[in-house]
């Protein structure tokens, strides 16, 4: 069982991937169908359906394979146009990832199911195209060569020119997960693991890292989380910082592991007021 005793946001930035788990609500089969943008009854916009077992996480991923296989058979150019509306999205959604998570982490801290709007998600378009998911009892992947493979394996003749990456979730074992990812599963909720697509991407996303490690004043804005981990090591850097809330709402501590110096404080004062 995850330790819930601090609300907490974890990010792992390694040469290959971004990891990032939370503790809170986990992914429920709305909130799956939301990332999948598999068509959702009115209704069911406002439940919330607990995946309590492997067996439901896949029943529902075969319900949403073959809501799409149907829609795919009915229109077999509609495969190309969700691809590339996707890496439309993923471009406009460029430098925004960390923040999407960092509120996606949040409402699952506030009772929100992670994963139930949807949109935040599709920041995952902008560096990756394999992510693995492990939520509470479900663990899930996309991937655009699977699904590309499985596609053709179900349409037949249809002419597959190309494949959208979030619309066919495939199960994953968290077992084979590396030691240090698997760790990750038992001390939190959700996680996230977002192989980068190449080096350029990378290279792009750690401008963001580096403008968001900085701003420990975000975590003020986030009362439903006690603290955030950002974790980095690869061939440049082996580091830890953690923000932890302090004074009720009214301060964060930077804390840098390894470092001898006192450790910054960021505080927020009421503005003054006018006569």
């Amino acid at each position: 069982m995850p330790d819930k005793i601090a609300p907490a946001l974890h990010f792992l930035l390694t040469e290959d991937y971004l990891a990032a788990a939370n503790h809170g609500q986990p992914f429920t089969k709305e909130g799956l169908r939301a990332a999948c943008r598999a068509q959702k009854s009115p209704k069911e916009q406002t439940r919330a359906t607990q995946i309590k077992t492997q067996k439901d996480g896949k029943a529902c991923m075969e319900e949403i394979w073959q809501a799409w296989i149907a829609e795919y058979t009915k229109k077999p150019d509609a495969p190309a146009r969700h691809a590339t509306a996707e890496r439309d999205i993923g471009e406009k959604l460029k430098d925004l990832l960390l923040r999407e998570f960092i509120q996606n982490g949040h409402d699952a801290n506030s009772g929100e199911p992670f994963g139930g709007k949807g949109l935040g998600l599709r920041t995952i378009l902008s560096v990756c195209d394999n992510p693995r998911i492990h939520s509470g009892a479900l663990s899930f992947c996309f991937d655009r060569h699977l699904g590309q493979k499985a596609l053709k394996q179900a349409l037949g003749n249809i002419s597959l020119t190309d494949t959208p990456l979030m619309r066919l979730p495939f199960p994953v074992a968290r077992s084979k997960e590396p030691a240090r990812l698997k760790k990750l599963t038992e001390h939190y909720d959700t996680l996230f693991i977002l192989p980068f697509r190449s080096k350029k991407v990378r290279a792009g996303f750690l401008k963001e890292w580096d403008e968001m490690v900085d701003d420990a004043t975000t975590l003020l804005h986030l009362p439903a989380l006690d603290h955030i981990v950002w974790e980095r090591d690869d061939s440049v850097e082996k580091t830890k910082r953690t923000w932890v809330r302090e004074e009720g709402n009214n301060a964060v501590r930077m804390v840098d592991e390894g470092k001898r110096a006192a450790p910054p404080r960021i505080r927020i004062r009421p503005a003054p007021r006018r006569h």
